[in-house]
């Protein structure tokens, strides 16, 4: 890939384009770029390559009346762990409960969730530029 071209594309032609060819896929172009599937899945291929290359990872973790309703982020490892640590433990049985190791070297009592990284269903970009 050339990292000049790269860098000369703005990210939201990429994000607009790849769009594009997402929501056509099932519904062929007639025209010489795209007069056969292969070609549009190699180009939508492509952009999602460089998109992802060229957009930074992100995460975003939503609460609702401060419970955690799940875990969003797009651009990151798909291995990527993910730990829900509450020290909010009141109320809660000592089996449901683990030792988590703190900086200073003492271990703390916490509830924690394991959790997967899904898509996000919100608009990302909105909620990174507002806050920028």
């Amino acid at each position: 890939m050339n990292s000049k071209l790269l860098k000369s594309v703005p990210v939201d032609v990429l994000q607009r384009a790849t769009a594009f060819l997402r929501d056509h896929m099932d519904h062929l172009m007639q025209g010489p770029a795209y007069n056969c599937p292969g070609t549009m899945q190699a180009d939508l291929k492509t952009l999602e390559e460089i998109l992802a290359y060229s957009t930074p990872g992100r995460l975003a973790i939503v609460l609702d009346g401060g419970l955690v309703q799940g875990v969003v982020g797009e651009n990151l490892p798909s291995d990527l762990g993910v730990a829900i640590i509450d020290y909010d433990t009141e109320g809660l049985d000592d089996v449901d409960l683990a030792l988590v190791r703190q900086s200073d070297g003492s271990d703390a009592e916490a509830y924690v969730t394991l959790s997967s990284i899904d898509r996000p269903g919100i608009d990302l970009n909105s909620v990174f530029s507002s806050r920028a």
